[in-house]
């Protein structure tokens, strides 16, 4: 990665639903290993905005680069197979299968498919639920 430029760069991002402009020329830089939270009152626009940057609504206007990639306006799956996924405030698993099984599964839909990647055990083990593999989810 090139030291200076930022991990993900939002530039004028906006989006409205009829005549509500429910996020309106935003712009911010994360730099890699930076964490940053993305705060306000119900109905400031911050799911609309995390919607915009992973591809499940278009921007009006506006741009998102990731890694100096251009990903505004492209379909989530190709936006998740450049690096940015998003989770949801409702997650759920699979009550019938292995705790092992669930983060299999969600493993699927990562970007990163490299040899260095952990396997799922071991990011069980990574959270102390190694030992819980084999349970089902709903126990």
């Amino acid at each position: 990665m090139t030291v200076g430029i930022p991990l993900l760069e939002v530039r004028g991002l906006a989006r409205a639903f009829g005549g509500l402009r429910a996020v309106d020329a935003l712009s911010f830089d994360v730099q890699a290993g930076e964490i940053v939270g993305l705060l306000g009152p119900n109905g400031s626009g911050k799911t609309t905005a995390l919607n915009l940057i992973s591809g499940a609504l278009r921007p009006d206007s506006g741009s998102v680069r990731f890694l100096g990639r251009e990903l505004s306006g492209q379909p989530a799956h190709r936006i998740v197979r450049a690096g940015i996924a998003r989770t949801f405030q409702l997650v759920r698993v699979f009550e019938s299968m292995t705790v092992l099984e669930n983060v299999q599964a969600g493993r699927m839909f990562g970007a990163d498919t490299g040899a260095d990647r952990p396997d799922a055990q071991a990011l069980l083990a990574r959270v102390g639920l190694a030992g819980q593999a084999a349970r089902r989810a709903d126990e």
